[in-house]
């Protein structure tokens, strides 16, 4: 039987205030190609940029992921060309989950209009012209009025005599701050303006059946969705809809059923949304917690330990999680989608 998840890994904290928002002069950037672990944005002493750094809620609390000093020095480094609002963005990942997460979770400085002198500092994309191929990033940069040329990498390095440093609204497992919220509503209002059907009645299950790879999924999972199906269950494959399809999913309402998954990260974009959450551990990993408290999300999360079991993964995926009486399972889900209140006791 599904039960409630009862413990969550990694903080899960909203905080109202902004987050710390730093201006450096006469910044050295650091890139992986010259770096390795330790790249990364360093005042003139040396010392890195504090806000500058990725980090992440486990093994413990704000953990970086880099050096917090300089392991080169700034002989023969260019200077980046003058004349330009060099705002730092850090990662922006191919991953869909990731990049709502990641990339985004950095522009609530962005400003409104002044495109023409705006640089952001990325690190991921040694060419430019390969993110813009990546239908969801493309079309969130296209929305905010983002081009090639709004994008800089600089893969031999350089010397900012300015650049901002946003720190991150959304920390992995960590905490978020109110404005990743208002940032991300403001996204989804955008990515799909047209009226829409509320269907608040309706019960919708995202599923992984033809989803290539990806971290885990549960194996065999159309003798889940056959179930669901003939109990008026919607099935719809989130990969199979472009951003702005999905996000007018999310605003026609209902209950969404899904596995622990970037899937449901893009709830974020509409808030107040009621989410069945099927995990594949006892233990919910705080990103989708955190997603769902700072938008509102009515959620529960649930596992079964007694009748499932997890393997070796299979077709693309790292992991499988095996349902041994697949249509108990996916009645035991219907039953708690069909509650009036889902919120988890976390």
């Amino acid at each position: 039987m599904l039960k409630s998840c009862k413990t969550v890994y990694g903080g899960e904290q909203v905080i109202p205030e902004l987050p710390p928002h730093s201006v450096v002069e006469n910044a050295l950037w650091v890139p992986e190609s010259k770096g390795g672990w330790a790249a990364g944005l360093f005042y003139p002493s040396g010392r890195v940029v504090a806000e500058a750094l990725h980090y992440i809620g486990i093994p413990g609390p704000h953990t970086p992921l880099g050096s917090g000093h300089l392991t080169t020095d700034r002989h023969g480094v260019a200077h980046a060309p003058s004349g330009f609002r060099y705002i730092y963005i850090q990662n922006v990942s191919r991953h869909f989950g990731h990049f709502l997460i990641g990339a985004l979770a950095r522009l609530w400085t962005l400003p409104f209009g002044q495109r023409k002198k705006l640089r952001l500092l990325i690190k991921e994309f040694s060419d430019i012209r390969e993110m813009f191929l990546i239908p969801h990033i493309k079309t969130i940069w296209d929305i905010l009025g983002l081009t090639e040329e709004n994008f800089v990498c600089f893969p031999d390095g350089a010397i900012f005599d300015r650049i901002e440093v946003p720190g991150a609204a959304f920390e992995e497992n960590s905490h978020v701050h109110e404005v990743y919220s208002d940032v991300m509503q403001r996204l989804g209002a955008c990515l799909w303006r047209e009226p829409v059907v509320k269907h608040p009645e309706r019960i919708v299950y995202l599923t992984k059946e033809h989803l290539s790879s990806g971290i885990w999924h549960i194996r065999h999972e159309s003798s889940i969705t056959g179930t669901l199906a003939r109990h008026g269950v919607e099935i719809v494959s989130p990969e199979k809809l472009t951003l702005p399809e999905q996000v007018k999913l999310w605003m026609e309402g209902g209950t969404f059923i899904a596995t622990a998954s970037s899937a449901l990260h893009a709830s974020a974009f509409i808030g107040n949304t009621r989410l069945v959450v099927i995990n594949n551990i006892a233990d919910m990993w705080s990103n989708q917690v955190l997603i769902d408290k700072v938008s509102g999300n009515d959620a529960v999360y649930l596992h079964d330990e007694e009748g499932t079991s997890s393997q070796e993964g299979s077709d693309g995926f790292h992991g499988d999680l095996v349902v041994h009486r697949p249509e108990e399972f996916a009645l035991d889900i219907l039953g708690w989608a069909r509650q009036p209140r889902l919120c988890s006791p976390l």
